[in-house]
């Protein structure tokens, strides 16, 4: 399951951004679908916009999107008392 350490994170061209569980966009796990679209109404995008269509709100759509990451998230030792 090493997989579920990771992140994807779009940021836009105005620097909005979001991140996503890789949990959330493999299909083997949640296959909640994010998409990565380089065209609307069939007009080419200048910049693409990531769309997660499966969100009851549009709060994660990253139009202009100038850079995609994705990073392992480091695991931190358990606190002793």
């Amino acid at each position: 399951m090493d997989k579920l350490s990771f992140v994807v994170a779009a940021t836009s061209q105005d620097g909005f951004r979001v991140v996503l569980s890789w949990a959330e966009v493999d299909p083997e796990f949640g296959s909640c679908s994010a998409l990565l679209a380089t065209r609307y109404n069939g007009r080419r995008l200048t910049r693409p916009t990531l769309v997660t269509p499966r969100d009851a709100r549009s709060s994660r759509y990253v139009r202009d999107v100038a850079c995609i990451e994705i990073s392992r998230v480091g695991v931190r030792a358990a606190a002793t008392r």
